[in-house]
């Protein structure tokens, strides 16, 4: 489970590994360790379906998309909710349902809404200064960087 997430090489380090006490405000680690910490917890419970809520909130731009492309490998096969305020990654969930006020505002994939919703295009670009290759739609995330 830690080589999937991306862990082995942290837990390697660790002064115990395995054994290693995690204090409980997670101070030890950074916050992308402590993401991909719960992420391991996640599919150690083999749940069919998995909500996360603001994963990768308060992560560096670098962190956030090695932490997405660990998430979007290791939920393969599951049903995934992805409830955010931030749209990386967007173009790679199935549907992209844009809640406003309790209501949906905007439904479809992300090329649906980019192509048909001017507030969602504007929304996108707001979010993602500096649009790279692999932002726009249909370009896969880059892998997650080995650690």
């Amino acid at each position: 489970m830690a080589e999937q997430v991306g862990l082995s090489g942290l837990i390697e380090s660790l002064p115990q590994e395995y054994n290693t006490p995690m204090l409980e405000t997670g101070m030890r680690f950074s916050g992308g360790e402590r993401q991909r910490i719960a992420l391991a917890r996640v599919l150690l419970r083999e749940t069919p379906v998995v909500i996360f809520d603001e994963p990768t909130v308060g992560l560096d731009p670098v962190t956030e998309r090695a932490l997405m492309r660990t998430i979007l490998d290791s939920m393969q096969g599951k049903t995934m909710i992805w409830v955010t305020h931030h749209l990386i990654g967007a173009e790679q969930m199935d549907e992209v349902i844009f809640m406003e006020n309790g209501q949906i505002a905007m439904q479809g994939s992300h090329e649906q809404l980019l192509a048909r919703e001017e507030r969602y295009r504007r929304l996108v670009e707001l979010d993602r200064p500096g649009w790279t290759d692999w932002q726009k739609p249909g370009v896969p995330l880059p892998p997650a960087a080995s650690r």
